[in-house]
């Protein structure tokens, strides 16, 4: 078991490597040799959490394919989608918006995908989630909606 557990720990550590390092073929032949795409790390991210963070789309729709979920929420309530807006990453937000992704999805402080691209300044992601009919008047912890953010 404990040899199992060892050589199921290296794969993740090895998905989560190439994708951080942007390394498209690593991370298709790691899903290919079934490692598990929905493993949670220390910070509660997943694959598609960095993939978001790393603005690869292509990695991001690897992933999806093969059954990432993309509304696994990491320690601080954020999904991907929250990664890609924070990351103003337009191409991962429209991968993860065409999946089906929650385009409401509160983190710990009551925010939306939308507050952060707001926040950020994105107009990128703001107009995609604005396109796929996110709630405008979200309000956050704080009782701003995305609007006091930009």
């Amino acid at each position: 078991l404990m040899i199992a557990l060892t050589k199921t720990q290296n794969e993740i550590e090895d998905l989560c490597l190439a994708i951080k390092d942007v390394k498209v073929k690593e991370v298709d032949d790691l899903i290919n040799q079934g490692v598990n795409v929905n493993v949670i790390d220390q910070d509660g991210m997943t694959p598609l959490h960095y993939a978001a963070k790393k603005h690869n789309e292509d990695i991001a729709n690897a992933l999806i394919k093969a059954g990432g979920d993309i509304n696994i929420k990491d320690q601080d309530g954020r999904t991907s989608l929250h990664w890609a807006a924070i990351e103003r990453n337009k191409g991962v937000a429209n991968a993860l918006i065409k999946a089906g992704a929650d385009i409401n999805a509160e983190d710990e402080y009551g925010r939306i995908p939308l507050h952060w691209a707001a926040d950020v300044g994105s107009i990128e992601v703001t107009q995609i989630l604005l396109e796929a009919k996110v709630n405008v008047n979200a309000q956050d912890k704080n009782g701003k909606a995305p609007l006091h953010l930009a």
